[in-house]
């Protein structure tokens, strides 16, 4: 603090975890961090905040364990200036405009949790002889990752609060999110390679939206009333997951929500009419399932996306929405 037209506050903090499962005497999970906090504001009016934070865990390899992940923060606080007071300081408490922009990671991985090293597995080994003499066996696991290093995220955020005659308060935030460096299985690797391979940091997904709250409260005789409604909405799309070339462009999963389901496009259900034409093998006659049972009049038609006459596997496609709501 300097003084009441300037005020910075600064902040450090180390830390450092060991953890470990003592129940099955499990490796100790090891992560270390430094953060880093300054900010500054012009008589409350114009605010500005820098954070630094440099992590590190052991989850990595000794060249990829450290990431930096900075983010900046500004506001402007309209209310508090002299023209705006004198005009509006009556009705309005709070007019504040606000945005942030910064990266952050996650050390998060799934299976193995050293990816980087190669992995050897027990199996169920051999028998030799007549007196059935067995052994075990090891064989190669996933190939290790070298490389395999922190996910990360751009996150943008802006936002408006306000309040208005001493009763309703109201925030709304935009936000944009890129992860990129993402942990993901890749699929567009061939299987003659003949050995597994652990995720690499490949994939990359977008989420906008925006949330915010409005809240009324107001004083009625001895009785005091507060009433909220919180808000959101979130739409997210895989930009790229590694996975394998599709035969037709609407198997591909990239493009889609995170979750996405596929299946048939109904259309309807076989005529009699539709029999006859099969029957006669009519070149319009509708496709009809890769199956040994005929269809009958009355069983559910599908559409035939690449037209050869046949439902099969290649005729599925994105179908509804995902299970996970975008709007609360």
């Amino acid at each position: 603090f300097l003084d009441e037209t300037h005020n910075v506050n600064a902040m450090l903090l180390f830390n450092r975890q060991s953890s470990t499962n003592v129940g099955w005497a499990a490796v100790a999970a090891n992560f270390e961090g430094y953060s880093l906090n300054v900010g500054y504001n012009y008589k409350q009016r114009y605010l500005i905040d820098f954070n630094g934070a440099y992590n590190g865990t052991d989850r990595f390899g000794k060249d990829n364990r450290f990431g930096f992940f900075p983010a900046v923060g500004v506001g402007y606080v309209i209310s508090e200036e002299p023209f705006f007071k004198e005009r509006l300081g009556d009705k309005v408490q709070l007019l504040k405009l606000r945005g942030s922009y910064g990266l952050v990671g996650s050390d998060v991985t799934y299976g193995n949790r050293y990816l980087y090293k190669q992995q050897y597995h027990s199996g169920g080994g051999y028998w030799f002889g007549e007196g059935g003499n067995g052994e075990g066996s090891i064989f190669e696991g996933d190939l290790g990752n070298d490389d395999v290093t922190w996910e990360k995220a751009k996150k943008l955020d802006i936002g408006l609060d306000f309040k208005i005659f001493n009763r309703l308060n109201v925030t709304v935030d935009y936000f944009r999110d890129i992860r990129y460096d993402q942990l993901a299985s890749r699929s567009n690797i061939p299987a003659i390679l003949g050995v597994g391979v652990s995720p690499t940091n490949v994939a990359r997904t977008r989420n906008t939206g925006f949330d915010g709250s409005i809240t009324y409260q107001d004083r009625f005789g001895e009785v005091d009333f507060n009433s909220s409604f919180v808000f959101s909405y979130a739409k997210n799309k895989v930009l790229y997951k590694a996975e394998a070339q599709q035969v037709y462009p609407w198997l591909a999963e990239t493009g889609h929500s995170i979750g996405q389901q596929f299946g048939y496009h109904f259309l309807g259900y076989y005529t009699p009419e539709d029999i006859e034409a099969i029957n006669r093998g009519d070149a319009n006659a509708p496709a009809v399932p890769n199956t040994d049972v005929p269809v009958q009049a009355g069983d559910m038609k599908y559409q035939d996306l690449n037209e050869d006459g046949i439902i099969n596997s290649y005729d599925r496609k994105a179908i509804g929405k995902p299970n996970l709501p975008n709007t609360t």
